[in-house]
């Protein structure tokens, strides 16, 4: 009558050592150690943390500094040459007496789509006349032309903008209008609309946590909501000089601008401690 092992104890073959068997239960016991190891590690992932997510609006704001705006330069004439010509005229008129604008410390000008275009006697015009062809005979011959070129302004004090618009349309500009008043550089207000957001979305978020019998973490994650791809470049802008005696319209315009403004909003993400 023989001996038989228990089925759990160890028992070594002819196929089986001793290094073989501990072997074994080291890679046992290895794989259970792992196993154990990202359990902890997914326990205490950042996904698993208590978070809350706010949404914070700042707004900052400063006087306006420049103020654009814009007209229409024209010129008539029997021919092309004398259109120009006339042209020509009206627009260093409105330009010397914008440059010696009295109370601007600064006035730079853009002009852009100048055109001359053929002017037709009146029984030559049709509901269908730009996509017609028209000959140069009774009665479309041309009558005359008409030079014209648009114009940007951009002037500082902003304050002076009503003087300037009431300067250029004295001096045969046409359809003045003021565009915009801005900031030269708005850096500075746009990092207290920033700053004041984040206080908005750390108010919001303290609040919170109050409320939920918890404490605020640290900051996890900041999203700027107004943030956008690619580069605006600006225009190419002609910087008049100024001419030595100020001039004054005849009719002054007080204009006081309106403060310039910049928003910020972030969603902002703390973690919440227990």
């Amino acid at each position: 009558m023989g001996f038989a092992a228990p089925k759990d104890s160890l028992s070594f073959g002819a196929a089986q050592s001793l290094g073989e068997v501990m072997s074994k239960h080291t890679a046992i016991a290895m794989g259970l150690f792992w196993t154990l190891a990202t359990a902890v590690s997914a326990a205490e992932s950042p996904s698993d943390r208590a978070t809350v997510e706010v949404v914070g609006h700042g707004e900052a704001s400063a006087p306006a500094e420049v103020a654009k705006l814009s007209y229409t330069i024209t010129g008539e004439g029997k021919s092309s040459q004398e259109a120009l010509q006339a042209f020509v005229a009206a627009k260093m008129k409105v330009e010397d007496a914008l440059k010696a604008l009295a109370g601007a410390s600064s006035i730079d000008i853009q002009s852009d789509n100048l055109s001359v275009a053929e002017v037709r006697a009146d029984a030559c015009r049709s509901s269908d006349s730009r996509s017609a062809y028209f000959l140069a005979t009774e009665p479309c011959q041309v009558i005359g032309y008409l030079a014209g070129l648009h114009t940007t302004v951009t002037l500082s004090p902003a304050k002076f903008a009503g003087n300037a618009l009431s300067l250029a349309s004295e001096m045969g500009a046409r359809s003045p209008k003021l565009d915009e008043v801005d900031l030269k550089d708005s850096t500075a207000v746009r990092v207290k609309a920033v700053q004041a957001a984040l206080a908005d979305a750390h108010g919001q978020a303290a609040a919170i946590a109050a409320a939920s019998g918890s404490q605020l973490g640290p900051l996890i994650k900041v999203t700027d909501n107004d943030a956008r791809d690619g580069t605006e470049v600006g225009p190419v802008i002609v910087t008049a000089e100024r001419r030595n005696s100020p001039i004054s319209p005849a009719v002054a315009i007080d204009y006081a601008p309106p403060p310039i403004k910049r928003n910020a909003t972030f969603t902002v993400v703390y973690e919440l401690l227990h």
